[in-house]
């Protein structure tokens, strides 16, 4: 997960990023963690998101360190409070879960918002969810179709399927058979399994 992230917020680090960030991505890329870790906490200390990001992640993950949930919180809640997307959705996902904190579908809920209105396809995702379920919000389809939809539209491929599976049933939009197939071709070509077998079914339900 945090090579993924250190990609998406590679274009972020510019000629003043401090050196901490600089030398912790490099060392990270290497797999040497714990240098990573003191050279991220360096950053994070002076203030820099990015780091607090990652030196939260890396708490969360046990990577350089052990395994600290406290932490973790405490460094990813610096950086989701000045608008960093992918700290706002990990402290999501750690009160979906439970983890370090009481599991509260409230807060995971408002805390991935913030992260899915930046544009971030996995807490589009998230959200899509959460109005599917009522978990943290009202059960409402239309809205769980909404955000699916812009998660769909960046290539989530479990967003594809949960609108191909909305459109097949007529839940939250109007039925649509070939809009349904269209989604789980998408997600199928991502190879999202679930979407292949849907896309089989729906197509001998339209046989007979």
């Amino acid at each position: 997960m945090i090579r993924g992230i250190l990609f998406s917020l590679s274009c972020l680090i510019t000629s003043s990023a401090i050196a901490g960030q600089v030398e912790g991505t490099a060392a990270f890329a290497k797999g040497e963690y714990a240098l990573a870790l003191q050279e991220f906490k360096k950053s994070a200390e002076q203030g820099d998101l990015i780091s607090q990001t990652l030196l939260g992640l890396m708490y969360k993950e046990g990577k350089g360190t052990k395994q600290d949930f406290t932490q973790a919180k405490h460094w990813l809640l610096k950086a989701a409070n000045k608008g960093e997307a992918k700290a706002q959705n990990s402290l999501g996902t750690m009160f979906r879960v439970g983890l370090g904190v009481a599991q509260d579908y409230t807060q995971a809920a408002s805390w991935t918002l913030k992260a899915a209105s930046q544009g971030d396809s996995g807490s589009q995702n998230d959200m899509g969810n959460y109005y599917y379920n009522g978990q943290g919000v009202t059960q409402d389809y239309s809205q769980a179709s909404v955000w699916y939809s812009r998660a769909a539209a960046q290539g989530h491929k479990g967003s594809q399927n949960m609108m191909g599976e909305m459109y097949e049933e007529g839940i939250g939009v109007e039925q649509d058979y070939k809009k349904a197939a269209q989604f789980y071709t998408l997600a199928a070509k991502q190879g999202f399994e679930a979407a292949k077998e849907n896309l089989e079914n729906l197509k001998e339900k339209l046989r007979n």
